[in-house]
Parts: structure tokens; C-alpha cells; sequence
């Protein structure tokens, strides 16, 4: 009898570890496996994991959104598309938000900054603002979440602009 027991333990010990192990894993395959978005009138690409979206924003086309629930309205973070801004240090500080921690990057052949910002006491998260042909491309996360910003690294490091 203290046998069974004995090995009746140990397969739920083995059971156990094999359902968190896939648990975890599960998570991590979502996160990478992606959707590549392109947005023409933007004319740039990057890839969402499967288990957020992204959409064209329905105010204006050359912006994108995506998150979890992404919709043309709505969105955890997206790409938006400005003109009439001479310089990225030009379109920083027009912006309300406090940005802090700049550091410089080349991203898809473009020299750009990445900062943090704050903008009123819920809204911070991360941002990429490319100059590009005299327009800004300012990709942002309203997001300080972990898993969040791990997607945001992907959206950035797949950032394409179209030819």
C-alpha cells in the first residue's frame, strides 16, 4: 500500500510540473508568434503577436493602433504619423508629456530617440519617434506592464517603412 502512495505522489509531482511547464511556454509561443500589419497610407509594417490586433485608425489613416482589444478606435499603443515638425527634439517638445530617459537609436535605417514619458497621473509608457522624409513617426505604448512592453519590443524591432 505505502507503495501506490509513493508512486501515486510522484505521478502528480509529474503532472503537476508538466502543466505549469506548458503554462508557461503557452504564453511565450503567443507572444512571439506574429501578424505582420502594414498600413499603406503610412507606409510603414510591423509585426503583433497573435493575441493582440492592430487596425488603421479611423480618424486618421496614417495612424495605427494595436493592443489587445485594438480596434480603428482604440488601442493600448499604435503608430501616428505627423507633419510640419522640423526636428524629433522639435515634435518632444511640443508635447505635454514629460519625457525622460531619451536615448538615441537607429531603427529601420532611421536615427531616432526612444524615451519614457508621463502625461497626466494614469498615462506612461514607452515611445520610438523616427524623422523620415519631413514626417514624424512616433511609435508609443500607453503601457508600463511588463508583458506589454516585451510586445512593444517586438512591434518596434519589426518596424519597416515602406519603399
Amino acid at each position: 500500500m505505502k507503495k501506490y502512495l509513493i508512486v501515486l505522489v510522484l505521478v502528480l509531482i509529474i503532472a503537476g510540473v508538466g502543466v505549469v511547464y506548458w503554462g508557461l511556454n503557452k504564453n511565450k509561443t503567443e507572444i512571439v508568434a506574429p501578424n505582420l500589419f502594414t498600413n499603406l497610407e503610412g507606409q510603414y509594417s510591423f509585426e503583433t503577436p497573435t493575441i493582440w490586433k492592430a487596425s488603421v485608425n479611423k480618424y486618421n489613416s496614417k495612424n495605427s493602433l494595436f493592443g489587445p482589444d485594438a480596434d480603428s478606435g482604440s488601442g493600448l499603443g499604435g503608430v501616428e504619423v505627423f507633419a510640419g515638425f522640423s526636428s524629433i527634439d522639435n515634435f518632444l517638445g511640443s508635447s505635454e508629456a514629460q519625457v525622460t530617459q531619451k536615448t538615441e537609436i537607429t531603427l529601420a535605417g532611421v536615427t531616432g530617440v526612444r524615451a519614457h514619458y508621463q502625461s497626466a497621473p494614469t498615462r506612461s509608457g514607452e515611445q520610438v519617434v523616427l524623422f523620415k522624409d519631413g514626417n514624424i513617426y512616433n511609435i508609443y505604448l500607453n503601457s508600463v506592464g511588463e508583458q506589454d512592453f516585451q510586445i512593444f519590443e517586438q512591434i518596434v524591432a519589426s518596424f519597416k517603412f515602406a519603399n
